[in-house]
């Protein structure tokens, strides 16, 4: 299996889907965890055409050409081009939940605000002191849990409606994938392949033989049992 860079995205999931369909029926598959390159809609219907409906595709943000908003309004100092939201602090907001009247993500303070900063102990994050919201007089001052902010759904088109990429259940998704890029790290440094740039199944196979064969010859010249 062959798959270009420069090829129109589905069109490389396509082939990866069909061996999995084809050599491993046997899989319960219910999610497809993917790179942001593969954060589109016709990547979504891809995937649910060839595995089922029911199976979601989650991948990461992909900015394409979005450019970050600078002062959006009163209390926030930036949307990133990755839809991250900043206070005027310093801090990202905390996503949340959704408005599904209004159509718009709800965010919160992670240092005023309990829900925000139990969802970052949740995952792990460290909660900003207090004395770090210096900001607050000017941002909220009559709030008590700071600023609760809705952004609507246009303002951040980078981010997955039906599953944000910044909600809890995403991140644990996405965080099964970078287990197994370790792993492939891992096995990548012991097969001297870190810096093979090869596509191709049958080009991986043959620069694995002639790494092998040449342990072997390092093994015989040094009287040693090869591998």
């Amino acid at each position: 299996m062959v798959l270009n860079g420069k090829q129109y995205k589905p069109d490389s999931l396509q082939p990866l889907l069909e061996d999995v369909v084809e050599n491993h029926s046997e899989l319960e598959i219910q999610k497809v965890n993917a790179d942001g390159i593969f954060n589109s809609q016709a990547c979504r219907e891809t995937v649910g055409s060839r595995l089922g409906k029911e199976v979601e595709l989650f991948a990461s943000v992909n900015p394409r050409r979005k450019k970050e908003i600078e002062q959006p309004r009163r209390g926030i100092a930036q949307i990133t081009q990755h839809g991250s939201v900043k206070c005027i602090a310093g801090h990202d907001l905390v996503f949340l939940s959704k408005d599904q009247n209004l159509e718009a993500y709800i965010f919160g303070c992670p240092v005023y605000n309990e829900e925000a900063g139990g969802k970052l102990e949740h995952i792990r994050l460290e909660v900003p002191d207090k004395c770090a919201g210096e900001k607050k007089p000017e941002c909220c001052p009559n709030a008590a849990m700071g600023r609760t902010d809705r952004l609507a759904r246009d303002m951040l088109s980078q981010i997955e409606w039906d599953n944000p990429q910044f909600n809890y259940h995403f991140k644990l998704v996405s965080a099964l994938r970078t287990k197994i890029e370790r792993l492939f790290g891992r096995m990548k440094g012991g097969f001297k392949m870190k810096h093979l740039y090869k596509r191709g199944v049958d080009n991986l196979r043959g620069h694995i033989l002639k790494f092998m064969n040449l342990r072997h010859l390092l093994a015989s010249v040094s009287g040693t049992d090869g591998v």
